[in-house]
C-alpha cells in the first residue's frame, strides 16, 4: 500500500492495454509460497525468510514507526524508546498477520508483552485506529499517508528492514 501505488501508476501510464493484477498478503510466507507456485509472477516485499534460488535484488528498506493520536502526550515527541510504552494500550494485529509477529518481538525485547484494544489486518486499518484513540500501533513508515490526523514516533533505536524484489524466473 505504501510502496506500489505510485509505481503502478506509472506503469499503467505507460502501457495502458495491459492489466495489473494485484495480491495483497497478510505475511510474508503467503508471498514467498505465491511466487513458488507461480501464482505471482514477482513480489515486493520484506526480503524472503526462507533461502532464495531465484532472482533477488534488495530495492530499498522500511522503517518502523509509531503511531498516537494527536491529543495523546506523547504527540509532542519525536522519538521514544519502546520500553517506555510498558504501560500503554497498542492497536494489534491478527495473530496470522505478519506484522503481529513484529510487534510482539519488539515488545518482548522492551520488556514487555503489548495490551491490545483491538486487533486488525490491515496496516493501513491499524494507522487510522491509533489515529482514533484506541491505542499505539506500530506500522512501516510508508503506510502513513498525509490526511490523517494523527502523530508519527520514531522509535529509538530505529527498526528497519530491507525491501526486496524477487522472482522464480528471470525477472
Amino acid at each position: 500500500v505504501g510502496v506500489l501505488p505510485r509505481h503502478i501508476g506509472v506503469w499503467h501510464e505507460l502501457y495502458p492495454n495491459v492489466s495489473i493484477r494485484l495480491h495483497e498478503f497478510r505475511h510474508r510466507s503467503l508471498l514467498e509460497d505465491a511466487v513458488e507456485q507461480g501464482v505471482a509472477d514477482f513480489a515486493l516485499g520484506p526480503v524472503p525468510v526462507r533461502p532464495w534460488d531465484g532472482p533477488l535484488e534488495t530495492v530499498g528498506w522500511e522503517e518502523f514507526v509509531l503511531v498516537t493520536p494527536v491529543r495523546d502526550e506523547l504527540a509532542r515527541l519525536s522519538s521514544i524508546r519502546l520500553e517506555e510504552l510498558h504501560d500503554r494500550e497498542w492497536v494489534l494485529y491478527h495473530p496470522d498477520h505478519g506484522l503481529a509477529g513484529i510487534v510482539e518481538a519488539l515488545c518482548r525485547t522492551a520488556g514487555f508483552t503489548p495490551r491490545g484494544t483491538v486487533r486488525t489486518s490491515q496496516a493501513e486499518g491499524a494507522v487510522r485506529l491509533a489515529a482514533a484513540g484506541l491505542g499505539i500501533a506500530l506500522v512501516p513508515d510508508n503506510i502513513v499517508v498525509p490526511g490523517i490526523d494523527c502523530a508519527v514516533l520514531a522509535i529509538e533505536p530505529r527498526v528497519v528492514r530491507d525491501i526486496a524484489v524477487y522472482a522464480r524466473v528471470p525477472l
